[in-house]
């Protein structure tokens, strides 16, 4: 009999929960709104635990900031049982289980009927504490949601061999899986999409392209809308287009899938915010896979390190911009390159300013990380 992983158990709970909320939907003419609320559900089963801390950034947030509660004087794994995110949601699919309708349907679909309102709250995640994380020795934390024993990974973090040659060539590839993604200033009747490229995340993207190119980093951005008119099989889509990207290209030696996290709770829509030089910044969280013998990635592991070096290299430039990464049994089309990362780059809630100011930041550190390892 074949034993299967924690996250394929999850993954299939996730799915029937979806099929059996679809079903219900289609039966009382309230499909988008129970796709959301059964998405909802579902995190909830799988990913009800986000460590978060209510120590303030060294610079102190405004005072309108709320601060989510400590975790508390002994370590504890679970901290805000009713906070979902759904970038956290498990998928060897490489799926978000969260639909949502044709970008074109959405004013028609959703006339009234909008699930995510709510007030806005920024919260701060700072150093976490519990048995799944690891303090990496240059900065920075890995939230391990593996099978894998800490200290190892902790060994395997420091044991990286990452280096660059002529970096004038194509050394990194800037892409969107789900370009459409924006924040709160350009949502429309609830949905947090839009196709314009100057305001969703191809923005942040080409924030940190530019920072690139100014430091003579051969980059290229691609901001195809794979997720747009359909976003079931945006991971083969953009898959595809690395594939022929990188055939054309072979000197990238780094592809980051930049992306935006939906966080909430309660009803509240939450923006992950830290101050960095006195201004507001969405905090950034990387996503690096792991394989879990089924997955066809066998080199993940030197992916983890590239992942560790830029989370402290980020960690160390902008102290408190980054959110633990999380490490845990995802493939994300990662398995294509030993520098592929998905980054996280705050919440549906955060405002452009905020995610497009953190792109700066993320192209800053990975400049100083190319350059030092030239």
């Amino acid at each position: 009999m074949r034993t299967l992983t924690r996250s394929q158990i999850q993954s299939r709970i996730c799915a029937a929960t979806a099929i059996c909320g679809g079903i219900a939907a289609l039966g009382m003419g309230r499909l988008p709104v129970l796709l959301e609320k059964t998405a909802s559900f579902s995190a909830g089963l799988l990913y009800g635990e986000v460590a978060v801390n209510e120590d303030m950034p060294p610079d102190e947030l405004s005072e309108d900031i709320v601060c989510a509660a400590a975790v508390g004087e002994e370590p504890s794994d679970a901290v805000y049982d009713d906070l979902l995110s759904y970038g956290l949601v498990p998928s060897c699919a490489d799926e978000d289980p969260k639909p949502f309708p044709p970008l074109k349907d959405i004013e028609s679909v959703l006339p009234q009927d909008n699930e995510s309102g709510g007030e806005v709250t920024e919260i701060f995640i700072g150093h976490c504490t519990g048995s799944e994380y690891i303090d990496l020795k240059n900065g920075g934390q890995v939230r391990n949601l593996t099978s894998e024993d800490n200290s190892g990974l902790l060994m395997l973090s420091e044991d990286n061999n990452f280096t660059f040659d002529d970096i004038s060539q194509p050394t990194v590839l800037i892409m969107h899986t789900h370009a459409t993604e924006c924040y709160e200033d350009d949502a429309v009747n609830g949905y947090y999409r839009t196709t314009d490229k100057d305001r969703n995340v191809c923005a942040v993207g080409e924030r940190i392209a530019g920072k690139l190119r100014e430091n003579g980093i051969g980059v290229i951005h691609d901001t195809t809308l794979h997720d747009h008119p359909s976003y079931t099989g945006a991971y083969d889509r953009s898959r595809e287009t690395v594939e022929s990207i990188l055939l054309k290209n072979p000197t990238i030696k780094i592809v980051l899938d930049i992306h935006r996290d939906a966080m909430e709770r309660d009803g509240e829509r939450l923006a992950p915010v830290t101050v960095i030089n006195g201004r507001k910044a969405a905090q950034v969280m990387i996503i690096c896979g792991c394989d879990d013998g089924t997955m066809g990635m066998p080199r993940c592991k030197e992916n983890f390190g590239f992942a560790c070096a830029l989370q402290s290299v980020m960690e160390h430039d902008a102290p408190t911009l980054t959110r633990p990464m999380l490490y845990d049994y995802r493939k994300y089309n990662q398995d294509l390159t030993t520098g592929s990362l998905l980054i996280e780059v705050g919440g549906h809630a955060n405002t452009y300013d905020e995610a497009v100011f953190s792109g700066e930041l993320i192209g800053d550190s990975l400049v100083h990380l190319i350059l030092d390892r030239k």
